[in-house]
């Protein structure tokens, strides 16, 4: 199987669909899928040369929106070199110049990653507004004209069916997740205790991510300062602590137990993961959460909002907890795990390696697309 990978940017600072397809990508390469990836990337961009993929680079591009002049011309010549098209992301040219270019010429998927949460239409009216003539000149046809729209959680799917008119594509829900992790146990929680030793020996809660107000740190931050008896500290690892946003937070909620390490890599993000009682993660909108499956994949149970749409997964195998993204539903979070009996607290930490080899070791997702990509490409 060929398979060909289409995305605007591989820039690693874009997050989460840039990661996907690193992972995803690494996965399906060991179960012996040739693939190729085509970007509006400058072809000059350090971050290419590490890609663990074969990379066409046609940029940079011309404009926000992802628009190269090469791009529909390279497609036109070399799609039907290849079994199947997986087109990640929308509201961009690459999406457009897939649909346009392979329609009932080569099978062609899109993965949104996220991008059709009717969230973000509450949040950002006018920019609801102003994708409404996309959504029907153009996304539209092209999702529904698609062999198969990938979604990472059941959730994720359920989602879009609200997001907007006239949705009626095939839906796959195929999955997303991470390896577990190399390296030594004790070594890497060392390493952590090393470079923060303040947290020896300390119980402490982990949040680990993006210091932004769509991951609900505001909140959080607020429900944990305003309790005085809360037996274990709180831990906020992760970029953005230069933000005004941060800096207001910090201002404001003083609290001695509270921790702000910056980003944490390697051996020591591993190392803080491990030696958290919990991962927290508030979210109002999160497609999947990788650091969520990167918590259970090393036994730490995981405290979220019911907008991370892999809440499910996580409640039906009992390895975490669930609330509502505002501050009633996360001051409940932390109320209900303070409250936990020891033996309560190991049985979640049981449950927590089981449900990311069952949901979200990402070996499993990338076999399952392989064959549903095969059974499709077979009929």
């Amino acid at each position: 199987m060929r398979l060909l990978h289409t995305i605007p940017r591989l820039d690693p600072a874009l997050g989460g669909t840039v990661e996907a397809v690193h992972r995803l990508g690494q996965a399906l390469q060991s179960l012996g899928v040739d693939q190729q990836v085509l970007t509006v990337d400058d072809p000059s961009a350090d971050y290419l040369q590490d890609f663990p993929l074969p990379v066409e680079a046609l940029g940079p591009a011309s404009n926000f929106y992802g628009h190269s002049r090469a791009y529909q011309p390279w497609l036109q010549a070399h799609a039907s070199e290849f079994d199947a098209v997986i087109a990640h992301g929308l509201w961009q040219y690459p999406t457009l110049s897939v649909w346009q270019t392979c329609a009932g010429r080569v099978p062609y998927y899109v993965f949104p990653h996220g991008m059709l949460d009717p969230w973000f239409n509450r949040r950002y009216p006018l920019k609801f507004l102003k994708k409404l003539p996309y959504w029907w000149m153009i996304e539209r046809p092209a999702l529904n004209a698609a062999k198969g729209i990938l979604y990472t959680a059941e959730a994720e799917r359920d989602l879009a069916r609200r997001a907007f008119p006239r949705y009626r594509p095939r839906e796959i829900v195929c999955g997303l997740g991470t390896s577990a992790p190399a390296g030594q146990p004790p070594a890497q929680v060392e390493a952590f205790e090393a470079a923060f030793p303040a947290l020896k020996g300390r119980r402490f809660l982990l949040f680990l991510g993006r210091l932004c107000e769509k991951k609900g740190v505001d909140l959080l931050v607020q429900a944990y300062a305003q309790k005085d008896a809360l037996p274990f500290d709180l831990v906020l690892a992760g970029p953005g602590g230069d933000t005004l946003f941060v800096q207001a937070l910090q201002a404001r909620y003083a609290h001695p137990r509270l921790h702000w390490p910056g980003p944490v890599t390697g051996d020591v993000k591993w190392g803080a993961l491990r030696a958290a009682e919990a991962l927290v993660l508030p979210s109002h909108q999160e497609n999947f959460g990788l650091v969520v499956a990167e918590a259970l994949a090393v036994g730490t149970p995981a405290l979220l909002t019911r907008q991370v749409n892999i809440w499910r997964e996580v409640t039906v195998a009992q390895a975490g907890l669930t609330e509502a993204d505002t501050l009633a539903g996360i001051t409940a979070l932390l109320d209900t795990w303070a409250a936990l009996e020891p033996n309560q607290r190991d049985t979640m930490r049981a449950a927590a390696q089981p449900c990311f080899e069952q949901h979200f070791r990402i070996e499993t997702t990338a076999e399952r697309l392989r064959l549903q990509l095969q059974r499709d490409l077979t009929d």
